[in-house]
């Protein structure tokens, strides 16, 4: 399982994919860097396709690039069909997260499945482990079932 080990964008939408019920998906992903030969190619189809990703930058989505702790509370939320979210984080470094992972990681907090790490900061742009994945899963879950 290698739990501190990083996790990268094509595992975790491989992983949201299966949690879906792995669906057909309608087209390929559109994004220059997955081959569909690859073991993500259908996740990352599936997660384009239902508004969960949308790439990195001109026209790719770096399926091998370790996926950040804001990227994770992103997907997650989108995943959940992005619901309304309101107030304030009172983390020391809430400055730190980035415009567009705002609402997700609001969101994501308020719901009890992304913590501080200690020190009153969220980090929101250091690499999320894949114990740390693992955990977020479960309360994702337990939240949202």
């Amino acid at each position: 399982f290698s739990p501190n080990a990083p996790m990268t964008r094509g595992m975790l939408v491989t992983v949201l994919y299966r949690l879906a019920g792995s669906p057909k998906s309608a087209a390929d992903s559109g994004f220059a860097d997955v081959a569909a030969d690859k073991y993500y190619a259908d996740a990352v189809s599936w997660a384009a396709e239902n508004g969960i990703v949308s790439g990195v930058s001109d026209g790719r989505f770096a399926p091998d690039s370790r996926v950040t702790r804001e990227q994770l509370a992103a997907m997650l939320y989108r995943y959940a069909g992005s619901p309304a979210v309101s107030g304030e984080l009172g983390f020391d470094d809430a400055d730190s997260i980035s415009a567009w992972a705002r609402d997700a990681v609001r969101w994501c907090v308020y719901n009890g499945i992304l913590n501080g790490v200690g020190g009153n900061r969220m980090t929101p742009q250091d690499l999320a482990r894949r114990g740390q994945v693992a955990a977020m899963l479960m309360r994702f879950l337990q939240a949202t079932v």
